[in-house]
C-alpha cells in the first residue's frame, strides 16, 4: 500500500477519549510510519482542548495530547479516513447514520467490542482508567495499523 493512510479516533465532545486515543497511537506508532492519527467528536465544537485531566491521563500514559483540538465529526472527515474507531457502540452507530458508507471501515476500538466509559465530569482515575483501556485496545489494534 502506497501513501499515508489515516485512522481516525470519534468519540462524543472530541474533549477525553479520543484525543486520548490519538495521542497513544502517535505515542506508539514508528515516526516513520505512513500512518496519521487523527480525532473528531460526534457533538464536538471546534478548537477547544483536551480537558486537563484527559492530559494528565495521557502524559501519565507517556502521549502528549496538548496539542490536539477538539473538531465537530463531518461526512468528509468521515470519508478521508481509510479506519475509523469509535469509542462505543453508541458513537458508531451515530456515524453510520451520518455517513452510511462507511460502515466497512468503522469499529469500535475495542477489538472485544466493549465500550470505553466517558470520564467527562469524573475523577482522575476515572480519567486513569479510561486511558488504560484505550491504551489497551489501541496497542491490539496496531499491528493491523502497520500494513
Amino acid at each position: 500500500m502506497t501513501g499515508v493512510r489515516t485512522v481516525l479516533f470519534v468519540c462524543t465532545g472530541n474533549l477525553c477519549r479520543s484525543p486520548m486515543a490519538e495521542a497513544i497511537a502517535r505515542s506508539l506508532s514508528d515516526p516513520e510510519s505512513d500512518v496519521r492519527f487523527e480525532s473528531a467528536g460526534i457533538h464536538a465544537l471546534e478548537g477547544a482542548p483536551a480537558t486537563e485531566l484527559a492530559l494528565r491521563a495521557a502524559a501519565e500514559a507517556g502521549a502528549d495530547a496538548s496539542g490536539i483540538r477538539s473538531r465537530p465529526l463531518t461526512p468528509e472527515i468521515v470519508r478521508a479516513a481509510d479506519e475509523v474507531y469509535t469509542m462505543t457502540r453508541a458513537h458508531r452507530a451515530a456515524l453510520v447514520r451520518l455517513v452510511p458508507e462507511a460502515a466497512a471501515r468503522a469499529q469500535v476500538l475495542d477489538p472485544s467490542g466493549a465500550d470505553v466509559e466517558d470520564p467527562y465530569g469524573g475523577s482522575a482515575d476515572d480519567y486513569r482508567a479510561a486511558c488504560a483501556h484505550i491504551r489497551g485496545a489501541v496497542e491490539a489494534r496496531m499491528p493491523g495499523w502497520a500494513r
